[in-house]
């Protein structure tokens, strides 16, 4: 039977420091564990026992690193939204505008909207569920409240094909209406990091009185650097989680190589021991030695 990990420490110190007894040296001895070889079992332990703190130890500096990259991705998410408002609400009839900032589809959709489009309420927020806190910002844009998705598009269409009558006949729904726009949080960490980038990097593309325009609501260029600011320390704090997440695996898989060292020594030698036992114990005291030994 295998042993468990909670207890597999305290079986094997059992072992090694009763092992060390004058009675139990009488019988382990001449099976090749005298007290050098119970100690070359101790340090196994021993290795393991560190290699085990070391992965706790790490998975806390994971941990804090992770919550790091959230604020980080958070705050920088929050002036990407506030830009996109920005040149939404100045510039809503210029299509050229809005194509710059890749805002053409950039929409707000109703709740229910994106639940009836994909006819499955409670996965329209499914997008976000690794978002940095999106789901709480519902005043923002669609990457906050994830309704707006491909796959909400996808179901919209697939619902009006008239299929679902038996008729050739298309017939358009409103659903249809959801935009297609692409929620941050639908993308990967780099993809977002990048396109936060071009993001602000439109502005400086604008012709002057736009920028001048931009400038008067708030986002002047000291504003923009600021944001562009944000998005780089995102990227760093993600780039440092991601070595967290390597060291741990790293730290994971030695202490899964330790533990098997500690399981192959103690299987071996109680194994050893209990024949041992059955061979050159009266058995009368069989149990008794047993015991002693944790067998």
């Amino acid at each position: 039977m295998t042993i468990p990990q909670k207890t597999l420490n305290s079986h094997v110190k059992k072992f090694i420091t009763n092992g060390k007894h004058p009675d139990c040296q009488n019988l382990l001895k001449p099976i090749g564990y005298d007290e050098n070889q119970l100690n070359a079992g101790e340090a196994l332990l021993d290795a393991w026992l560190e290699a085990r703190e070391k992965v706790k130890q790490l998975k806390e500096a994971k941990k804090l690193a992770t919550e790091t990259e959230r604020v980080a991705g958070r705050a920088a998410q929050l002036e990407a939204t506030g830009l996109r408002e920005a040149v939404r609400a100045l510039w809503m009839d210029d299509e050229s505008t809005l194509v710059m900032f890749d805002l053409v589809n950039y929409r707000r959709v109703p709740t229910r909207a994106a639940e009836s489009a994909n006819g499955h309420p409670g996965e329209r927020a499914s997008n976000d569920s690794t978002s940095m806190d999106g789901s709480t910002n519902g005043s923002t844009d669609g990457a906050s409240n994830g309704t707006t998705n491909d796959s909400t598009n996808g179901s919209a269409n697939g619902a009006t094909n008239g299929s679902s009558n038996g008729s050739g006949t298309n017939t358009v729904s409103s659903t249809s209406t959801v935009s297609t726009w692409v929620s941050d949080y639908q993308l990967g960490t780099t993809e977002r990091i990048a396109r936060w980038r071009v993001l602000f990097a439109m502005v400086r593309k604008l012709d002057e009185d736009k920028q001048a325009k931009l400038a008067e609501f708030g986002w002047n260029a000291d504003h923009v650097d600021e944001a562009l600011g944000l998005v780089e320390k995102y990227a760093q704090a993600d780039a440092v989680q991601q070595k967290k997440m390597r060291v741990v695996k790293v730290a994971q898989s030695n202490a899964k190589e330790a533990e098997y060292e500690v399981r192959r020594w103690y299987g071996q030698a109680t194994r050893l021991a209990r024949s041992a036992i059955k061979r050159r114990v009266p058995k009368e005291q069989q149990a008794y030695m047993r015991d002693l030994l944790g067998l």
